[in-house]
């Protein structure tokens, strides 16, 4: 489910620990996936190109700013994603492994680091077989 620009702000405002208006570059990255948009590390760097990240700090207006690209550049398509982990699905039954979950999220693609797969993973329901439904995963993580 997309996240909406309220969502967004309140993420800022949580970074933003003591309401100046900026957040430091170093936690651009946590704000926007904790906003609920997922952009590669690329598109990071990009944003905050755009976005006055040079001076070591990003702006409310600009973080805004580049949430509203990125939304509108790269809209989820949760099935979508979903379709490329059936590849993983080796019994065809919408689960994958732990395990496997965490090496798809650190080794293909846009790599999480292990720390950020585990984050990830926190979220997820997971079966007494170490099993996670990837959709409802999917599901629980864009939310």
């Amino acid at each position: 489910m997309p996240t909406t620009e309220a969502d967004w702000g309140e993420m800022f405002k949580m970074m933003d620990a003591e309401g100046t208006g900026f957040i430091p570059t170093e936690k651009f990255s946590g704000c926007v996936r904790g906003a609920g948009l997922y952009p590669t590390e690329a598109h990071i760097k990009e944003m905050l190109e755009k976005g006055g990240g040079d001076k070591g700090k990003v702006s409310f207006d600009d973080y805004m700013s580049q949430m509203r690209w990125l939304s509108n550049k790269f809209p989820i398509d949760i099935d979508q994603i979903g379709e490329s982990f059936k590849m993983f699905d080796k019994d065809d039954n919408g689960m994958i492994n732990k395990a496997e979950l965490h090496h798809v999220l650190c080794g293909m693609g846009d790599k999480l680091s292990s720390e950020e797969a585990e984050e990830f993973i926190k979220e997820a329901s997971i079966d007494k077989n170490g099993n996670i439904s990837y959709m409802d995963f999917l599901n629980t993580v864009i939310d």
